[in-house]
């Protein structure tokens, strides 16, 4: 059950130490805790030197990864340093604290499923329910991540995603658990608006039917309207790029689950009360 944990960190001294922290008290330990510091200009590298195993150092660029695709080779250049032995890898948020039984759950979760993936909890904030794994914070099983890519994100726009969808495509499972809760030490709603563009081009990159990302943004808007915007604007500006190999089968993914919807509405409407 040997697993490693990749986290990228700029600029976290505020947090990282809990995160780390939160990693190491984990019911079953990580074997080896590598934190990707991606330039940071602050005390970032002494902290994860404290309590990582492997720090690596990247230069600084000048501005934030997050919201853009280079965070995806950020998190690259960490699953290069992963055992070629480890059976799992957890992806974890430099903000992110987890709970003490995080990794334990989402193991027994894959030995029940042997088809199960990619697994994850949810954010305290979010509301409680069953589906895909949200973005951030997330374990993989490592032989799957492999096959389909040499245990490497693709760099570009919709990254994060792409490995669900991926799974989804290769006929395996992949999970939300609901009871399983992580603390963001940052609110979420500080970088909603900077990471609502990208997602909106994400969601083009990787192949969305375009009814899917309306509502996406729309909701979006509900909590905060420029996101919404935002989001729109990501998702037509994004027109002409290369999409993801996995963007026809999301489509038809999408459809299907649309048309589903639509059958189980109407069928229940016309049922006589």
């Amino acid at each position: 059950m040997g697993y490693d944990v990749v986290i990228p960190a700029r600029n976290e001294e505020r947090h990282l130490e809990k995160t780390l922290l939160a990693i190491r008290r984990q019911s079953i330990p990580p074997r080896k805790i590598i934190v990707v510091n991606d330039g940071s200009t602050d005390r970032t590298s002494e902290i994860a030197k404290e309590y990582a195993d492997i720090v690596e150092e990247l230069s600084d660029r000048g501005f934030s990864a997050i919201a853009t695709a280079a965070i995806s080779g950020v998190i690259n250049q960490g699953l290069m340093r992963v055992s070629p032995d480890s059976k799992y890898v957890l992806i974890c948020g430099a903000d992110a604290v987890l709970p003490a039984n995080f990794f334990e759950v989402i193991y027994g979760e894959m030995v029940r499923d042997p088809r199960l993936v990619v697994a994850s909890g949810r954010l305290e904030s979010d509301p409680a329910y069953e589906g895909l794994p949200p973005r951030g914070t997330r374990v993989v099983r490592a032989d799957f991540w492999r096959e389909v890519n040499g245990l490497r994100y693709p760099e570009t726009l919709g990254w994060e995603s792409w490995l669900v969808f991926k799974a989804l495509e290769k006929g395996m499972n992949v999970k939300r658990v609901p009871h399983l809760i992580t603390v963001a030490q940052r609110s979420p709603i500080k970088t909603k608006i900077k990471k609502a563009r990208s997602i909106g081009a994400s969601m083009y990159n990787l192949g969305y039917f375009w009814v899917y990302a309306v509502g996406r943004s729309f909701r979006y808007f509900l909590s905060e309207p420029k996101a919404g915007i935002e989001m729109v604007s990501g998702f037509l500006s994004a027109r002409g790029m290369d999409k993801m190999d996995v963007a026809p089968w999301v489509n038809e993914y999408q459809k299907r689950n649309l048309l589903k919807s639509i059958r189980n509405f109407l069928t229940k409407s016309w049922i006589p009360r």
